[in-house]
């Protein structure tokens, strides 16, 4: 937005002193020193700022990653973020070392470099991961980089290999065959515990209209390189792309649901997005080529990054409302069922964002994570429910219960309440037996399965649950009038 912002003094009078652009860290180390010199702005720079009402752009710098010192972050609040130690971000390089997807603008963010992709040296990167830890007492870390080849996380294993089993990591990467289960397993000894993959989508087709550059074919054999070296993966994936027609689309669906044995752990997980249009990228660009129509009223707004699936017409593509509609009323539900042991809820239970993935990962390295997300389906598997303790419990004068949200009450019965409030061990059969005459059995696993997926009750295996776990039971408030 540097050329938008020049001609807007109105911002700077209004919300801003100065905006740093394009690449901060000399920037802001020179808005500092030249603030407590009393100096002025204009040899610093990346800068936008308001000089006698007019906005003045200062010199493009480009900044030299091997020479960056190791980020401090001394002074913030660390032990105020709500995870029980620090996950602190890392970077190995700027840019993108394959550069090339059509839908991406990570090109552009990156233009003012000559260079596509720098990169830090692995000793530096080590020894930032070395001496973070000393500072701040650290060992989870997330790498920020758009994408890690599976070169660079080998040979950063290697440059750790002395501190093996002493760092946790996560980060994003490409699904290239390079991830071979020799790679898989030496990046998990690093202490590497999910990467991020783009899948985009599962249509060989699509992922050649958009340059993406990987080989649908070896994604499987990849995943499971994966799974073998017990190295959790999330895979993006996104419908609606430019002339992508249903037909194509239903095959990223159908590659969920033909890889639900590999994908389905605890610690993996995957989305499906609809398709936003990015200013900034090939797409964008070539965007009378593919068929992507956008109303001028669209880019009149100030700062447009993107567009809305609703913002633009896929001429010859799926419109935004199918895309909607198949994502939320067709796929979605279908990959609930078949995920259902891990990923039948809208929010996972083992958590699939960055920061907490490494903490969750390190600490089920090795074990099982012992809860469900919907009720066993094994006949002779033992479990128990288990009450969320942040929601209260009400008993009514006819001597049943409520359960009260902050917009909704969940009426449970005196059988339901028996079953789900005591955590004793039980079968499905005992469950039916507790439930007898009051629904029938496809009713009773719909109930508790709804109750599993809203979180007002967990489930978990009696064979992998650990002998410490704290279990509670709701506490009972019996003046419903308070709920009401």
């Amino acid at each position: 937005f540097a050329a938008q912002l020049q001609s807007r003094p109105e911002f700077f009078e209004a919300f801003a002193d100065v905006v740093v652009v394009y690449e901060g860290e000399t920037a802001l180390e020179g808005i500092l020193d030249a603030r407590a010199a009393g100096e002025d702005l204009s040899e610093i720079p990346n800068l936008l700022y308001l000089d006698s009402g007019r906005v003045k752009a200062t010199v493009t710098h480009v900044e030299n990653v091997g020479l960056l010192p190791t980020p401090d972050f001394e002074g913030l609040p660390l032990s105020s973020y709500l995870t029980p130690v620090p996950v602190l971000p890392i970077l190995t390089g700027k840019g993108c070392y394959f550069n090339r997807c059509k839908f991406c603008d990570i090109p552009y963010i990156n233009h003012v470099s000559r260079k596509a992709y720098r990169i830090r040296p692995v000793e530096k990167i080590a020894e930032d991961v070395r001496t973070l830890s000393a500072w701040f007492d650290a060992r989870h870390f997330v790498i920020t980089d758009e994408a890690l080849s599976p070169r660079l996380l080998m040979s950063l294993s290697d440059a750790l290999r002395p501190e093996s089993g002493s760092f946790n990591f996560t980060g994003y990467a490409r699904l290239e065959d390079g991830f071979n289960e020799e790679a898989c397993r030496k990046v998990a000894a690093m202490g590497m515990r999910k990467l991020f993959f783009g899948l985009e989508s599962a249509s060989q087709t699509t992922v050649d209209h958009m340059s993406k550059g990987i080989n649908i074919a070896a994604v499987p054999r990849i995943l499971r390189d994966c799974r073998a070296a017990a190295l959790d993966f999330h895979i993006f994936s996104i419908v609606g792309f430019p002339e992508e027609t249903e037909e194509v689309a239903r095959q990223t669906f159908n590659f969920f649901m033909d890889n639900a044995e590999v994908i389905g752990s605890a610690g993996s997980s995957f989305d499906i997005h609809p398709f936003g249009l990015e200013l900034r990228t090939p797409y964008f660009e070539e965007r009378e080529a593919v068929g992507a129509v956008v109303p001028i009223a669209a880019l009149e707004r100030d700062f447009v990054i993107g567009l809305r699936p609703e913002e633009w017409r896929n001429v010859r593509g799926i419109s935004p409302d199918r895309v909607a509609h198949l994502i939320d009323e067709d796929f979605l539900p279908a990959l609930r069922r078949r995920y259902r042991d891990y990923h039948a809820r809208r929010s996972p239970l083992f958590p699939s964002t960055e920061e907490y993935s490494v903490l969750y990962g390190e600490h089920y390295a090795g074990r099982a994570f012992p809860y469900r997300t919907s009720v066993p389906l094994e006949e002779t598997a033992r479990f128990s429910f288990h009450w969320n303790k942040s929601w209260p419990l009400f008993r009514t004068e006819a001597g049943d219960y409520r359960a009260v949200a902050t917009n909704f009450e969940i009426p449970i019965d005196s059988r339901l309440f028996e079953l789900i409030t005591i955590p004793h061990e039980r079968t499905w059969g005992e469950c039916l037996t507790i439930d007898a005459g009051v629904r029938s059995p496809d009713v009773l696993r719909s109930v508790l399965d709804f109750l599993i997926e809203i979180g007002l009750i967990f489930v978990m295996l009696a064979d992998e649950a650990p002998t410490a776990e704290v279990f509670y039971q709701p506490n009972i408030t019996r003046n419903l009038g308070a709920a009401q």
